[in-house]
């Protein structure tokens, strides 16, 4: 939308198009404007035109605008900050404030037989302390190092289908045995819509620490990407539900319910479990090019943590309000 004309009388007339046009008053001055459809006012004196055609300038400019969103990350570096209370038993606890660090990278796709391969690397590593009574249970931080890969089977105009597979090595380093090493299928299917609307369904088969997952090993991964709105976005990425208002092309206003589980081997075989289903808001922050930063804020909702040695299995479950919260801190690279 763009305002087309400004005429002696001060009356100013809007046009349908959406780009920007160079608007020539009749003092000689041109500026850069925007439109609402069918909008008009009509100004008494021409020195007032000069201040409304400003003014209009900037407020006109938000109903134009276009949200920076892009569609995948490629690359993410992630810093959390928890707090988490005092367990509530003295078997199984922790250190209540640590940190955990997650990075991922997309490595460069290729096709094969008109099919497309892509590769990623992934690492986790939890800096806390845990204790089973007075005993230290981990050597040192918690670690994780994952490579996925994968292909598309599916490629057509309104639906796509992709295979995973994933596998890496969780723990502490103490010791690395067959027992610490994980693995995970995925098969992810997607149907487009339109360039509003997108949603699928996917399968997860894990492997952790050398077992099936328990009681059943199969999880169901959702994916939504919807726009109903100019500058609202909800999506569902698996684990992760979110809601998304820009306020400016630049900056935009989170609130979202997460899923997160780490596991990991410990010293003298022990496995480490930390479960947590969290609520929270933020910002994402389009910095340059195709450079963003996010911030988070998440109180958790529900926090299970599970310890298992050779000899017997502790459980700390908490399903209430209180469990602690985290700050997340996010730079990522995407288109």
């Amino acid at each position: 939308m763009s305002i087309s004309k400004v005429d002696r009388a001060g009356t100013i007339f809007v046009t349908a198009s959406n780009d920007p046009i160079n608007v020539k008053r009749t003092d000689g001055c041109t500026i850069p404007s925007y439109g609402i459809r069918g909008y008009c006012m009509q100004i008494g004196k021409i020195n007032a035109t000069s201040a409304f055609c400003l003014t209009l300038t900037v407020v006109l400019r938000l109903f134009a605008l276009n949200p920076h969103e892009p569609k995948d990350d490629y690359i993410s570096v992630q810093l959390e900050q928890y707090f988490t209370p005092q367990a509530d038993t003295t078997q199984l606890h922790g250190t209540t404030q640590f940190q955990n660090i997650w990075m991922y990278a997309g490595l460069p796709g290729f096709r094969v037989f008109k099919k497309n391969i892509f590769t990623a690397i992934e690492y986790d590593a939890v800096f806390r302390n845990l204790y089973l009574g007075e005993n230290r249970l981990n050597a040192g931080p918690m670690q994780r190092f994952g490579l996925f890969a994968g292909i598309s089977l599916i490629e057509k105009e309104q639906q796509t289908g992709s295979f995973m597979f994933g596998t890496g090595v969780a723990t502490d380093f103490a010791a690395i045995g067959k027992d610490a090493l994980y693995m995970h299928l995925i098969y992810d299917h997607r149907f487009t819509i339109s360039d509003r609307l997108v949603f699928g369904l996917g399968i997860l088969f894990s492997y952790n620490l050398g077992a099936w997952k328990k009681p059943v090993p199969v999880n169901l991964l959702p994916t939504l990407r919807w726009r109903p709105l100019e500058r609202t976005y909800i999506k569902i990425a698996w684990d992760n539900l979110e809601f998304r208002q820009f306020i400016t092309e630049r900056i935009a206003g989170i609130a979202d319910v997460r899923y997160d589980l780490s596991f990991f081997r410990l010293k003298n075989h022990a496995g480490y479990s930390f479960e947590t289903v969290g609520a929270g808001a933020g910002l994402d922050i389009w910095i340059i090019k195709n450079l963003y930063m996010r911030i988070r804020y998440k109180e958790i909702l529900y926090k299970n943590e599970k310890i298992t040695t050779t000899t017997a299995e502790f459980e700390e479950q908490h399903q209430t309000v209180g469990c602690g919260r985290s700050v997340r801190l996010m730079i990522v690279y995407a288109k």
